[in-house]
C-alpha cells in the first residue's frame, strides 16, 4: 500500500482493492483553507490522478473544521471532475464528528459537478467497504 501523508491529510492507496483511501487528521481544527486545498492538491488529487482507483473512501471523521461556501465551491469544482475523468465508479464518504462539517460535505454532495458521482454517506469504513465491494 502506498502511503502519502502531511499534517493535515493521509492518503492510503490500496492497488489489490483498487481503492484509495483519504482521511483528515485532528490537526484540521486550527486549519486555515490554504492548507486544506494543498492537502486536496498535493495529496488528495495528486493521488486520484496517478493511481486512477475504481473506489474511494473518503474519512472526513477527524476533519474538525467546516467548509466555507466559497471551499465548497472550490472542491467541488476541482474534485469532482478529477474523480470522473479518473474512472472512479463508487465514493464512500464517513462522515464527520462535527455536524457542521458533515452538513457542509452533504450540501457539496449535491452540487453540480459531484452529482454525476456514485456517493454514500457511512458512519464507519467496515460500512463503507461493503458498500464499494459488493
Amino acid at each position: 500500500m502506498k502511503n502519502l501523508s502531511n499534517n493535515f491529510i493521509n492518503v492510503d492507496v490500496s492497488t489489490e482493492k483498487q481503492c484509495l483511501y483519504s482521511s483528515w487528521k485532528p490537526a484540521t481544527e486550527n486549519a486555515a483553507w490554504d492548507d486544506i486545498r494543498r492537502g486536496f492538491e498535493d495529496y488528495f488529487l495528486k493521488a486520484v490522478e496517478e493511481n486512477k482507483p475504481r473506489f474511494l473512501v473518503v474519512d472526513e471523521r477527524n476533519m474538525l473544521r467546516p467548509y466555507a461556501p466559497e471551499e465548497q465551491v472550490w472542491i467541488d469544482k476541482n474534485s469532482a471532475p478529477v474523480v470522473i475523468n479518473a474512472g472512479v465508479e463508487k465514493v464512500a464518504i464517513i462522515v464527520s464528528k462535527d455536524g457542521f462539517v458533515e452538513l457542509a460535505t452533504e450540501s457539496m454532495m449535491q452540487d453540480e459537478t459531484s452529482k454525476g458521482l456514485n456517493t454514500r454517506f457511512f458512519d464507519s469504513v467496515e460500512s463503507a467497504e461493503e458498500w464499494l465491494f459488493n
